[in-house]
């Protein structure tokens, strides 16, 4: 599983950085072999397993739960890569982290939040 490097951050009204718990953002690391997600504020979701590029979409559902679409993916054999991200069907934010969950309710893993998209985007605001 991947470490928690930091929360996803926007500007209060007063200018002061503040964490929110909001699903959308990027999670994981994307880098060759580690799984990550991202999840586009239209509905729409694209990663990878950390081997095969996965994309489809999500909806909000009680109690600030994320229910992932069907996930459609490319079918690459890894050696070496637990393909773990392939089986998710829903997640949470908890503790600043994405748990990610099977359609049974197991939880499969969690993704702390991509600091290197948050960057990116508060240095283009």
């Amino acid at each position: 599983m991947l470490e928690r490097v930091g929360a996803d951050r926007h500007h209060t009204a007063a200018g002061a950085p503040a964490e929110r718990d909001t699903p959308v953002g990027a999670w994981g690391v994307r880098s060759r072999g580690r799984p990550s997600l991202v999840l586009e504020p239209d509905g729409a979701v694209h990663g990878s397993d950390g081997c095969n590029r996965l994309a489809g979409s999500w909806s909000s559902g009680p109690d600030g739960a994320v229910v992932l679409g069907p996930l459609a993916s490319t079918r690459m054999a890894c050696d070496g890569v637990d393909t773990w991200l392939s089986g998710a069907a829903a997640a949470r934010v908890v503790t600043g982290r994405l748990e990610v969950r099977d359609a049974a309710g197991r939880v499969l893993g969690s993704l702390g939040r991509d600091q290197s998209a948050a960057a990116a985007e508060i240095s283009s605001t």
